[in-house]
């Protein structure tokens, strides 16, 4: 007997030692931290059947996969397949008994799941879930059949979460049909996408059927069918009442019977106090052009990053690649191995910035981008001149494009020259480390900047009060008091004090026995008495005082508040003083002393300073070591020059715009401000640009400074041909009419005898000038005047004969002067045709136009008529507004 006893007692510790396990499932207890584990059909099968076990937790441990036959499966249970008719799976929880608990599929599938219980409400996977949670499973090729609440996972959820869950197949119902979820009630659906075909008549979605109160769904998408036979269908959701949509998208086809009205859209079939926000529909692939709530896109646009992500979805939530998903976004966790959402690089900045002037000796280009990028090989950075000449192509791998992370820095052939220019890249020369590809600078306005011909910005200018000792002074220098071969000039204008000798410049001493001069050196600027301009230089020793010790030139009269340019040369005992680039007197035979130990000032006379005070401003002072030819005055008198011109030896461009000094570029001079010189902002007719020249030109054709010049009749002479291109709005554009090319101007020069003659100009012009909205050549004209003197613009030729993307022609010009480019404005409205006449409803207006200029819109108006056309009626009609049509704008 002991050992028997024994025995049982072992039996008894050992049963209690051993855990027990539900008698159906695969593991666990049913609580959160020890769920359910379904591995097996059987384990699903045996939850759908009872019902006591709706309120536990589940974890799915393996994938599923019922037979394609649905006849062979034993659906219910009872240890039988359910042969022909069956109804197939149960659905988890009905409206008696919801669903109350969990489900974590783990990330497993279950495949060919079926019901066909097309007399029943509530049914899917799970027909009723009420404050459950549902994740992480995947449904692939269901069949679902049901009537009203019917989902491919969820038949109605309420106060629930569904998430990182899919459904594909086809799933059909009477009302509340989605593929996902039939009816979301105050409930979550997130991180969730659905394929299937859905089929219903009322609230049909391809996601949600119906979204109601306070129900949200978010970041998930639909890429199906969705069909509808009378109301409210859409590619998302068939209808959202009081709740949200967000991150979301549709690319499926939505369609209905003909008893669908207007319910219908491509994300959503209708709306009541709803938000939908930063979601989408494919317009192309849905069918649908319209949508209560989201924004429609191309397919292109659709299966671009920057759609989504300007529109801040997270690329921690959504991945896009061209081989997944057919290169529509999807969920990370659906290829966790794949690309998440990213842009392709964009710029953040340009070095030369665009439309920045800078100086020259520029040898590099910087891009700086938001994000690292690699370069890639057979793709192509192009400079281009403003003639739109390739000055220099670089492949983006080649060694002179170096990468460092966000910033690429390309290595020019050469400093690039002083003129216009501007850069184009290929699409794809840069991507991320995602390989999407920089978008590229595909057209000739977005990086353009112009290399000025000097070490400074243009800008500033010197400005004296006219009173009292106010002046720059430079010390002593023999490089700006040569005695032979040199040229001085400057721009200068005058705002009072006339007829009072004021100097702008001066370089000069005289001096005294008492009242008596006995010695003059040197050379100033001044106006004399009699209100003219002149130019002044020293003899040396005056021999008695009946003998003048000076040679003196005088110009034109001078105007207040205009600007002047003024040069002077000497050579060999030759004088020539200009203004404006005309010559105004030429003194021969001058023995000229230079000043050998006063200063260069700027704003005073060198005599007595404060004597005779400059009332004025001065800019642009150049001073020469050779005698330059009228010719190369004009050619460079309205542009800036580089430092290292070609015998230049002191340039002050007066452009520090601050402090109490101004330095010469060229050289080591500078100047000190005495008294109270002040800085203003320059208005000289002078900027970047550039001037080109050919020798002994009589016939043919010629391009220089972007203007192609083809004789029509010959030059009787040859002649030195110059052009002119100045990158400034001239001093005036009085006389212009129209839109203006206003940053820029010609001046043609044609030095020698060229007697009667007529050429063909064609300038090279901004694209954006001639893409304006002027259709027609015979919109531009052709101004000219002779100089900046004359301040205002006259017609020469109304009209052009050549017009393309870059250049406009205009023939027979038969005199060379300054050159500007207008437009003669059409007119707001040009009407093709216009007719009226009645009709049984009324009035028909029919009008035809041939452009429209900023034209907001036609109004209509009428006016009534006594029918009795009495003498007594009035001839003032009184017109009524009664309609508004919309206007094209510019077309």
């Amino acid at each position: 007997m002991k050992r028997i006893y024994f025995f049982i007692n072992m039996l008894i510790i050992l049963s209690s030692i051993v855990p027990f396990f539900a008698q159906s499932y695969s593991g666990g207890y049913g609580t959160p931290l020890e769920p359910y584990i379904i591995s097996t059909a059987l384990d699903l099968i045996y939850l759908s059947t009872h019902s006591g076990d709706w309120g536990k937790h589940f974890k799915q441990s393996a994938s599923i996969i019922f037979d394609e036959d649905q006849t062979i499966v034993d659906w219910d249970g009872n240890g039988s397949a359910d042969g022909n008719g069956t109804s197939g799976f149960i659905p988890i929880g009905n409206q008696t008994t919801p669903f109350t608990g969990s489900y974590n599929g783990d990330k497993h599938t279950i495949s060919n799941i079926y019901i066909n219980r097309n007399s029943n409400d509530y049914i899917g996977l799970f027909g009723y879930i009420y404050n459950a949670s549902i994740s992480n499973i995947g449904l692939a090729d269901v069949y679902i059949y049901g009537i009203n609440n019917v989902g491919g996972l969820v038949g109605k959820s309420l106060l629930s979460d569904v998430s990182n869950s899919f459904t594909t197949g086809s799933v059909t119902g009477s009302s509340n049909v989605g593929g996902l979820v039939g009816y979301n009630h105050n409930a979550l659906v997130n991180y969730s996408f659905s394929t299937a075909n859905v089929t219903g008549n009322l609230y049909i979605g391809g996601l949600v059927g119906y979204n109601y109160y306070l129900a949200n769904i978010s970041n998930s998408y639909f890429r199906g069918f969705v069909y509808g036979y009378h109301n409210y269908v859409g590619g998302l959701v068939g209808y959202t009442y009081h709740s949200t949509v967000s991150a979301s998208y549709s690319s499926g086809i939505v369609d209905g019977s003909s008893n669908v009205d207007t319910n219908i859209g491509g994300l959503i079939g209708s709306i009541f106090s709803s938000t939908v926000s930063n979601s989408f529909w494919d317009i192309e692939t849905s069918g649908q052009l319209s949508s209560f709530g989201g924004t429609g896109k191309t397919t292109l646009e659709m299966k671009n990053n920057l759609t989504f992500l300007n529109a801040g979805w997270s690329p921690t939530i959504w991945y896009m690649d061209d081989s997944y998903n057919d290169g529509y976004p999807y969920l990370a966790w659906e290829n966790p191995s794949g690309t998440p959402l990213s842009s392709p690089p964009i710029l953040t900045s340009l070095s030369p910035a665009d439309n920045s002037i800078i100086a020259l000796n520029l040898t590099e280009l910087v891009l700086n981008f938001d994000k690292p990028v690699t370069s890639q090989t057979g793709k192509n950075i192009t400079i281009y001149n403003e003639s739109n000449s390739i000055v220099e192509q670089i492949d983006a791998a080649s060694p002179k494009v170096n990468v460092s992370g966000n910033q690429v820095t390309i290595t020019l052939d050469a400093p690039l020259s002083y003129g216009g220019y501007y850069v184009m890249i290929d699409a794809g020369a840069f991507s991320n480390t995602n390989n999407d590809a920089f978008e590229g600078i595909l057209d000739n306005t977005t990086w353009n900047f112009t290399i000025k011909a000097t070490d400074e910005v243009p800008g500033s200018a010197l400005s004296f009060p006219g009173s009292g000792s106010n002046y720059v002074s430079v010390p002593y220098s023999a490089l700006l008091n040569p005695s032979d071969n040199f040229t001085i000039e400057f721009w200068t204008r005058i705002e009072g004090n006339q007829n009072t000798f004021s100097c702008p410049l001066s370089s000069q001493t005289t001096i005294f026995d008492g009242e008596t001069p006995i010695s003059s050196n040197g050379y100033y600027f001044y106006v004399q008495d009699d209100n003219r301009w002149a130019a002044w230089l020293g003899r040396g020793t005056i021999g008695g005082t009946s003998t003048a010790g000076w040679e003196i030139i005088s110009g034109p009269t001078v105007d207040l508040g205009k600007w002047y340019h003024l040069a002077m040369t000497f050579l060999s005992g030759t004088m020539k003083f200009f203004v404006n680039g005309e010559l105004q007197g030429t003194a021969n035979g001058i023995a000229y002393t230079p000043n050998s130990t006063a200063s260069f000032n700027v704003g005073d006379l060198g005599e007595v300073q404060g004597t005779f005070p400059f009332n004025g401003k001065v800019d642009e002072i150049r001073f020469w070591n050779t005698a330059r030819s009228q010719q190369q005055i004009q050619q460079n008198m309205h542009l800036t020059l580089p430092g290292n011109t070609e015998n230049l030896v002191a340039y002050f461009q007066l452009n520090e715009g601050t402090g109490t000094t101004t330095n010469d570029i060229v050289g080591s001079f500078s100047g000190s401000f005495v008294g109270s010189p002040t800085w203003i902002n320059s208005s000289i007719p002078v900027g970047s640009g550039m001037s080109e020249s050919t020798p002994s030109f009589s016939s043919g054709s010629t391009t220089l400074s972007n203007v192609t010049l083809t004789t029509t009749d010959d030059f009787d002479n040859p002649v030195d041909l110059s052009i002119s291109q100045i990158n400034v709005t001239p001093n005036s554009l009085s006389g212009i009419s129209g839109t203006s090319l206003s940053d820029r101007y010609w001046k043609i020069n044609a030095f020698g005898s060229p007697g009667i003659f007529s050429v063909n100009l064609t300038f090279t012009v901004p694209s954006d000038f001639t893409n304006e909205g002027n259709a027609s050549a015979g919109l531009y004209t052709l101004y000219h005047r002779l100089g900046n003197e004359d301040g205002s613009w006259n017609a020469v030729i109304s009209g052009a004969s050549g017009l393309t993307s870059t250049s406009i022609t205009f023939d027979g010009i038969t005199s060379f002067s300054q050159f500007a480019i207008g437009t003669t404005d059409p007119l707001p409205v040009e009407l093709i045709s216009f007719e009226g006449y009645n009709t049984e409803e009324g009035v028909v207006l029919n009008w035809q136009t041939a452009t429209e200029v900023n034209n907001y819109g036609f109004e209509i108006l009428r006016s009534a008529q006594n029918d009795s056309h009495s003498e007594e009626q009035s001839d003032e009609e009184s017109w009524e507004k009664i309609g508004f049509v919309q206007g094209h704008g510019n077309s």
